[in-house]
């Protein structure tokens, strides 16, 4: 659910900064040169929105994978990585070849960091984890994660 949301707001503050950064382009006024001026006129929209874009790009681009819930999966050693978003509030991150997945540390309470092998099932343009098994090794004991 909260890829959709993302996927929307992404989407929708995309338009919106289009539609104000183009308008500041267009507008006749004054040709006199004021650094705060160019800054609160043109660079933060356009930071914005090419922050916004990205994030959108990245997630559209796995849309026609989560609607046919088809995630990609990996297989191999990992890492398991955990960062603390607030106090108590952790994110967990299985890190492989050149790319990551995102868990939320309540998916998988009893997960611990370290090195594994692990089968995941992930969409690789938002990083976001569907599937998480890990194992000892190649042809080792389950770890458990809940």
């Amino acid at each position: 659910m909260s890829y959709y949301f993302v996927l929307i707001l992404t989407f929708t503050a995309t338009i919106l900064w289009s539609y104000y950064f183009w308008k500041m382009i267009r507008r006749k006024g004054k040709k006199k040169f004021a650094f705060h001026i160019v800054f609160f006129r043109y660079v933060i929209p356009a930071l914005l929105l090419f922050i916004f874009g990205i994030t959108f790009i990245s997630y559209a681009i796995d849309l026609p994978a989560v609607i046919a819930k088809e995630p990609n999966r990996y297989e191999g050693t990992c890492e398991i990585v955990m960062e603390e978003l607030h106090e108590d509030v952790f994110t967990v991150e299985a890190v492989f070849d050149d790319t990551w997945a995102e868990y939320e540390h309540d998916e998988f309470p009893k997960i611990r960091k370290g090195e594994y092998y692990c089968k995941v099932d992930y969409y690789p343009g938002s990083s976001i984890g569907t599937g998480l098994q890990l194992y000892l090794g190649q042809d080792g004991a389950v770890v458990p994660t809940k």
